[in-house]
């Protein structure tokens, strides 16, 4: 049972949101500008896609086009608004100093969503320890923290969900209502895959202090959503002649087009992360898959495939660093190539049995609860796996929260758990490939049931020692 003190709740003052986001704030400017070269042995600001992002913005402020490479159509729908915008206008303001100001932001405003954590979960009228808990969670969670300096939207992505969540289960209904589905619609436009928590949208208004005309309210909050979500798309169409609501078909970079999505896509089928398997493509023209009735079957198709790619295919050669001009003949190929690991990629889905087909989808799955297995290059695997590790128990110790959690706090939980698994699920199975970071928004929401379930933990233990103290 969740015990709650309505009145002690209420007591918290304005220094405790102080202390949060001064003490949160502390702690990601000490790691954006000495901590991760403590930890890791180098500082690092800006990553591989990082171009994608800034290059949108300023194609749209040089050329008055939005798109990440000029010549090829498919990079008008690459990136959603929301990230290049912020990150862009750090960059005309601050220049060759943009790392700076980008850090400095996005660490004020991980800080803000320590202190959305915490009010959120004041808002459910929590039990004073479990509010107490996910501040601290929230403040010291490794994996946001290093996520402040470098030029992502994961930041501002798990900003825009905790905001979104806040303001559809705050009591005032016009901001439930316009600030809940413009959060949403900016988040989405961060990270695509926060689309997973509209459908619901429903279990965070059962979970608002009067959650009255339930259906109605999320009906409100959805059509506010498509409203203002409509510019996107309807750009898109207007613009590009294409229907595009979330992203193009391909990338549209000249690494990622569809001859290099389509080789993925069926290296995806044996391997849950492919970029090794790819890497070798790329190098030598030569696929190993493990071994099986299909791949002995196809064996030599899959060869001429891989050999295509490797001599023809645009995307392959722009990963060696090759020049590559984008013309009729280049059109043609990255077809050609597409085509042949579209054709194989039919013939595994119709060939591959059942559990053989959904392995990968499994393996996937399985890492987004344990992640088992570190880059190389990604720091000390060690302290990888100690970090990992702990981010498994607070998803188990989530998940666990709905079995205590009650009333209008059970249906908080069952929308995250749907919201959190859905995308797993999809990242997994459709998308089939997991990283990590595609599920820090998610993660974010269920830390807030681990904090729950510890609090719950955690006053229970106190009432058996109390208990205990009276009888002695």
């Amino acid at each position: 049972m969740m015990i709650n003190r309505p009145g002690e709740s209420r007591d918290i003052s304005r220094s405790t949101y102080l202390i949060i986001f001064f003490t949160a704030l502390f702690l990601r400017l000490a790691y954006c500008f000495y901590l991760q070269k403590f930890m890791w042995g180098s500082f690092k600001y800006v990553d591989g896609d990082t171009p994608t992002y800034l290059n949108s913005f300023m194609n749209l402020i040089h050329y008055g086009r939005y798109c990440f490479d000029l010549a090829i159509k498919d990079s008008c729908f690459y990136r959603l608004p929301t990230y290049p915008f912020f990150l862009g206008i750090n960059y005309l303001l601050f220049g060759k100093f943009a790392w700076v100001s980008v850090s400095v932001l996005q660490s004020i405003i991980d800080a803000v969503s320590c202190c959305l954590a915490f009010a959120i979960t004041r808002s459910l009228n929590t039990d004073l320890i479990a509010q107490r808990i996910v501040a601290l969670l929230f403040v010291f969670y490794p994996f946001t923290l290093v996520w402040t300096p470098i030029q992502y939207p994961e930041i501002i992505g798990v900003f825009l969900v905790l905001l979104a969540v806040y303001l559809i289960i705050d009591k005032n209904m016009v901001l439930a209502v316009l600030g809940g589905g413009a959060a949403l619609v900016l988040g989405v436009w961060s990270k695509q895959y926060i689309i997973a928590l509209l459908p619901f949208v429903v279990f965070l208004v059962a979970a608002r202090p009067d959650p009255k005309k339930i259906i109605a309210m999320s009906v409100a909050i959805y059509l506010s959503f498509a409203v203002l979500y409509s510019p996107w798309p309807v750009r898109n169409y207007v613009n590009h002649g294409e229907w595009a609501p979330l992203m193009g078909k391909t990338t549209g970079c000249r690494h990622h087009l569809s001859d290099f999505n389509s080789a993925a896509g069926f290296v995806a089928l044996f391997y849950e992360n492919p970029k090794d398997a790819l890497d070798v493509i790329v190098a030598d023209g030569m696929l190993t898959l493990p071994q099986s009735k299909f791949v002995y079957a196809h064996r030599s198709e899959i060869d001429r495939a891989a050999r295509l790619a490797f001599e023809s295919g645009p995307s392959f050669k722009t990963w060696r660093h090759e020049a590559v001009e984008i013309n009729e003949e280049s059109i043609r190929s990255e077809k050609k190539v597409a085509d042949a690991f579209v054709s194989l990629s039919a013939k595994a889905k119709s060939e591959l049995g059942f559990m053989e087909y959904y392995r990968t989808g499994v393996e996937g799955f399985q890492k987004g609860f344990f992640k088992t297995t570190y880059t190389a290059k990604g720091g000390s695997s060690l302290i990888q796996s100690l970090l990992f590790g702990y981010r498994g128990i607070l998803v188990v110790l989530g998940i666990l929260a709905i079995f205590i959690a009650q009333g209008r706090v059970r249906w908080f939980v069952v929308g995250v758990l749907l919201y959190w698994f859905s995308t797993l699920l999809v990242l997994s199975f459709i998308h089939r490939h997991v990283e990590m970071r595609y599920l820090l928004m998610s993660d974010m929401l269920l830390i807030i049931c681990s904090g729950l379930t510890i609090g719950w933990l955690l006053d229970n233990v106190r009432m058996v020692m109390m208990h205990k103290g009276n009888k002695a």
